[in-house]
């Protein structure tokens, strides 16, 4: 969501959406998957998953055990994957990695992500992403590689010059799928 306007001021020939709430969780994504995207597709579209980043949060009230676990975040993905690809109006899935996670100042009072869950929940998604022969798109990668600190005080989010950057990756990335897929 943070980069999305960013992904569109670059794709300018092109139409980008994304749901206006936040997807949560994969568990909430596939619970939710026809009304926040599959009961909007209106032509053959591209789409650009990312989740992952409330997968691996941890709340207070659950004794900041992880909140959706590594297997059902990889059959969650997974059924996600597998329905968008049966959807006729979908011409291709791109699969993006979760973003990192400063650890030292990634501190809150009743939530927190740790940037080892990140990392392996990224694998997983690989692996689901591979299986599936999605486009796999190392967003985590990019921005661990980006020449400033892309991320505000939290932590977790962008600051805005993070998001213009995150936004620059994606849309490169899809540039270069559109252009030779």
């Amino acid at each position: 969501m943070s980069y999305q306007p960013y992904v569109a001021a670059r794709l300018r020939t092109q139409f980008v959406w994304g749901p206006a709430e936040n997807c949560e969780s994969s568990r909430f994504l596939l619970q939710n998957l026809d009304r926040l995207v599959l009961d909007h597709l209106h032509e053959r579209t591209l789409v650009h998953l990312n989740a992952g980043a409330h997968d691996v949060k941890r709340l207070e009230d659950t004794g900041f055990n992880i909140q959706v676990d590594i297997a059902e975040y990889r059959s969650n993905v997974a059924e996600v994957i597998a329905r968008l690809k049966d959807h006729s109006l979908v011409g291709g899935v791109i699969v993006a990695t979760t973003t990192q996670v400063d650890d030292i100042r990634h501190k809150t009072l009743d939530w927190m992500r740790h940037n080892e869950d990140v990392i392996a929940y990224n694998e997983a998604l690989i692996d689901v992403a591979a299986a599936a022969r999605c486009y796999i798109n190392d967003l985590y990668e990019e921005v661990r590689r980006c020449p400033f600190d892309p991320l505000a005080e939290d932590g977790i989010h962008f600051n805005e010059t993070g998001k213009e950057f995150a936004g620059s990756r994606v849309a490169a990335y899809l540039k270069g799928v559109i252009a030779n897929p």
